[in-house]
């Protein structure tokens, strides 16, 4: 892990905003679900069947299906009847491709591509050879469990991480590598101090 403070000056404002943003949802999340889970209470404890039986439904969907499960059903399940939540979101790997615009038809080449990225934490391997490409002009969500490598993703982006193996280009670019004539060679300090502040100029983190 190489430290940069300079690096780590830069970045403090949008960790600012990142608490803001995390604690405001949280509040926010906190008190939806106490008015929700209220009304269910209620529901399910009323006579009428057609009252109690759908708030049952809803609450052994919940305790008994997977987060992602959850998700897949409110993006893709309720359009089939009718009811749209999002215009254009997908779930697992969400990519709001309306939201590129024209800059997304300008440019082929891929923003971020990872070509068989391998990354290990001892004997645990977090990434196993992934393949990834993001185009320009695309947002990018990724979602799974606790420990499947989406922090490491970041950390290799931000280079606070070194991979095993395996290489990361962006904007057409290497990050943690370098040309020495025909040679790719891994990336001196000057060439990932000069990759940084591309970065801080090409997209902006959300988290």
């Amino acid at each position: 892990m190489i430290w940069d403070n300079s690096f780590a000056l830069s970045v403090l404002p949008l960790i600012a905003q990142v608490l803001v943003t995390t604690v405001f949802i949280t509040i926010t999340g906190t008190a939806i679900a106490m008015c929700i889970g209220l009304v269910l209470a209620i529901m399910r404890r009323a006579r009428a069947k057609w009252i109690s039986l759908p708030a049952e439904a809803f609450v052994e969907f919940v305790r008994a299906t997977p987060l992602l499960v959850q998700l897949y059903f409110l993006y893709f399940g309720l359009p089939v009847f009718g009811i749209f939540l999002f215009d254009g979101w997908r779930c697992a790997m969400v990519k709001l491709d309306n939201l590129g615009g024209q800059e997304a038809t300008t440019k082929t080449a891929p923003m971020i591509r990872f070509e068989r990225v391998s990354k290990s934490f001892g004997t645990t391997k977090v990434l196993n050879e992934l393949e990834l490409e993001v185009p320009p002009g695309e947002k990018l969500a990724v979602i799974g469990p606790s420990g499947s490598g989406k922090t490491t993703i970041l950390r290799l982006l931000m280079t606070l991480e070194r991979p095993n193996a395996g290489t990361i280009e962006v904007d057409g670019e290497p990050l943690w590598h370098e040309y020495k004539g025909d040679r790719l060679v891994p990336a001196s300090e000057r060439h990932l101090r000069h990759m940084r502040t591309r970065q801080r100029g090409s997209w902006t983190w959300s988290v």
